[in-house]
């Protein structure tokens, strides 16, 4: 009996992944579309914006740039398969995870030197809670000083 249950789950695993996969792909090939729409749509808007004085001219080629950016994104989604287009988004959010990493030793790097950088990429929460440090290190300083003139 435990065998035939375990056939079951893993048969049942199988066509649920396929149809998930299918649904997947219908879902892509629907985005696709829309984005194709979408590029011709702005591209449309460019042509039109080309010969109207009121309107600066880099509206006209941030539409048409915004078009092509669309139209490469959904070029490469329709090129890859469901399973390359999640290995991709993993990648890109492994990627993006070590960049911050680095991005935050930096910081505690930086701050550790020279004291607290505005443009260093340390959270805000953890900002407050450096500058709160600080001050409370100098108002211990400052007791410190007084008793001791006193």
């Amino acid at each position: 009996m435990g065998e035939g249950l375990k056939h079951d789950a893993d048969r049942l695993k199988g066509t649920v992944g396929t149809r998930a996969k299918e649904e997947a792909e219908n879902r892509k090939g629907q985005a696709v579309h829309v984005a194709g729409s979408a590029s011709t749509a702005l591209n449309t808007a460019a042509e039109d914006l080309r010969g109207n004085p009121d309107v600066p001219d880099w509206m006209e080629s941030a539409l048409q740039q915004t078009a092509r950016k669309i139209e490469n994104l959904a070029n490469h989604v329709d090129g890859r398969s469901i399973d390359q287009l999640g290995r991709d988004a993993s990648d890109f959010g492994r990627r993006r995870l070590c960049r911050r990493t680095r991005a935050a030793r930096r910081g505690r790097q930086e701050t550790a030197r020279s004291g607290w950088r505005p443009g260093c990429n340390i959270p805000i929460w953890k900002r407050l809670r450096l500058t709160r440090r600080r001050e409370r290190q100098a108002n211990q300083r400052s007791r410190l000083y007084l008793s001791l003139w006193h």
